[in-house]
């Protein structure tokens, strides 16, 4: 795969998860410190730039996309219902069981128990 695939391919990823909000966020407190500690003391500079009483204009941009991004995408209509049911997955609930550590799976119609003893060696052979 070429190096401009790979990297069309990462960047795409980065904005799907949103990493540009924290990109931009990060370049804020880094204005926002260099603009306070030429005024205060290093110390009032960090605590101005992180108590969220003196946002800059980028935190504010950061702000507002981060909440359009977080707001919930519209009901699934019409013939695409179906499209948000999970098919594929299987109610699981657990519990721990009396020995320390042990935990017992549960599904509609399997049990699955850990297995804490070893098995025999030599393996035993079948008569």
């Amino acid at each position: 795969m070429s190096a401009r695939i790979r990297v069309t391919a990462a960047l795409l990823l980065a904005l799907s998860i949103g990493l540009q909000w924290a990109v931009l966020q990060s370049v804020a407190w880094a204005g926002m410190f260099l603009r306070f500690s030429q005024r205060d003391s290093v110390a009032t500079a960090l605590v101005k730039t992180f108590d969220g009483q003196h946002p800059c204009q980028l935190c504010k941009v950061v702000r507002a996309g981060c909440q359009q991004d977080s707001t919930p995408a519209a009901p699934v209509s019409g013939k695409l219902k179906w499209a948000s049911v999970d098919l594929f997955c299987l109610p699981v609930s657990w519990s721990p069981s009396p020995r320390l550590g042990a935990v017992r799976i549960v599904t509609d119609s399997v049990v699955l128990h850990d297995r804490r003893q070893r098995p025999l060696l030599p393996p035993p052979r079948c008569a």
